[in-house]
């Protein structure tokens, strides 16, 4: 797409004049990101994969509910709430 490729080029900017005046941040930033990635990314589910059985707190309902209860009565959504900013 081209608005992709927009924002690439935007970003390349903006990332190589931000390098230029914080070179050490920019190496700092960057071992973060890839920490991350290596620790989530490379873990992540393929779009269509099937999701392991897990539990979460259920904070509306007041209980734990684990996906395979849930999706015995349907599909479901896993939505994540971080909270207050």
């Amino acid at each position: 797409m081209a608005e992709d490729r927009l924002l690439d080029d935007e970003l390349k900017v903006l990332r190589d004049g931000f390098a230029e005046r914080a070179p050490q941040l920019i190496e700092t930033v960057e071992a973060a990101i890839a920490e991350i990635e290596a620790a989530t990314i490379t873990r992540a589910l393929d779009v269509g994969a099937q999701a392991p059985d897990f539990e979460l707190r259920d904070v509306t309902h007041d209980r734990t509910v684990t996906l395979s209860e849930t999706l015995a009565q349907g599909p479901a959504v896993v939505s994540f709430y971080r909270g207050e900013w």
